[in-house]
């Protein structure tokens, strides 16, 4: 299992929002986060389950919120 985190707000324009995101195979969304892992930002990233549960399970702030950043899982 891979699990994706972007920045909606980097997504492509094209890709129109969330109905786009869900269209894209593994390989581009990969290549999406891929991209938007050059803006400094703490969760854009790829993931397994257990980084994952991790990472955001000590987010104690709720630094991390579905209106700033998207999740695809495979």
């Amino acid at each position: 299992m891979k699990i994706y985190v972007g920045l909606w707000k980097l997504l492509p324009d094209e890709w129109e929002g969330y109905n786009g995101l869900v269209e894209k195979n593994e390989e581009e969304i990969s290549l999406e986060v891929l991209q938007e892992s050059t803006v400094r930002d703490l969760f854009v990233g790829e993931y397994t389950h257990k980084q994952f549960e991790d990472m955001f399970n000590g987010d104690l702030v709720g630094a991390f919120n579905n209106e700033k950043y998207w999740i695809r899982i495979f």
